[in-house]
């Protein structure tokens, strides 16, 4: 798996406008969650336009879901990914500490947003329940906004691969992982991306 170093250049002119627009946005809305309705709100348009992703970068990993940096800004005040989904293939119950805002650019995906159930007390232990679940296809944009609304998953349990853009808050180098059977929480191994797979 690569790691990629440094600013990554907008690699489509969609894409470069649409950096364009979070940089700006990013100044005009310091609270968070005006920043993050203004950004899916962006977000929703740039998933109408044909190009947005570089066909190289929209190919399915056969083992797991596919992480690509499109963007990182200088000031890490936000991350643009996109990520391709298989069959099957979905991230563990997790958290990241920082906010999200997931397009849905090519078919289907399933989202389900969790909250915790348990006190907090004891470290490496969480329980959690199921708040809501849904399935979003081309130009449906979903939030996670941190503390009250983070717990997720993120798949695709249909039979064509799916392609989602996530703008993040900051970089994600890993994320807090839910196991809801065992009723434990855990920080994960370094993410990685895949732009050169």
């Amino acid at each position: 798996m690569g790691t990629a170093t440094g600013v990554v250049p907008a690699t489509t002119p969609a894409l470069g406008r649409f950096v364009a627009d979070l940089e700006a946005l990013t100044l005009r809305h310091p609270q968070e969650h005006a920043r993050v309705f203004a950004i899916a709100d962006r977000l929703q348009a740039l998933l109408a336009e044909p190009d947005v992703v570089p066909t190289r970068l929209m190919k399915p990993l056969p083992d797991r879901y596919r992480r690509n940096l499109l963007h990182r800004d200088a000031q890490n005040r936000f991350v643009v990914m996109a990520l391709v989904w298989g069959k099957g293939q979905f991230t563990p119950v997790h958290d990241h500490g920082a906010f999200s805002v997931v397009g849905v650019y090519r078919n289907r995906l399933e989202i389900t947003n969790y909250m915790r159930t348990d006190d907090r007390k004891r470290e490496g232990r969480a329980t959690l329940a199921a708040t809501v679940r849904n399935v979003g296809r081309p130009g449906s944009v979903f939030h996670v906004v941190p503390p009250s609304e983070e717990i997720h998953t993120v798949g695709n349990s249909y039979p064509e691969a799916a392609v989602s853009i996530h703008v993040y808050g900051r970089e994600i180098e890993w994320v807090n992982v839910f196991d809801l059977a065992a009723g434990t929480v855990r920080r994960s191994d370094p993410l990685a991306y895949h732009n050169d797979l």
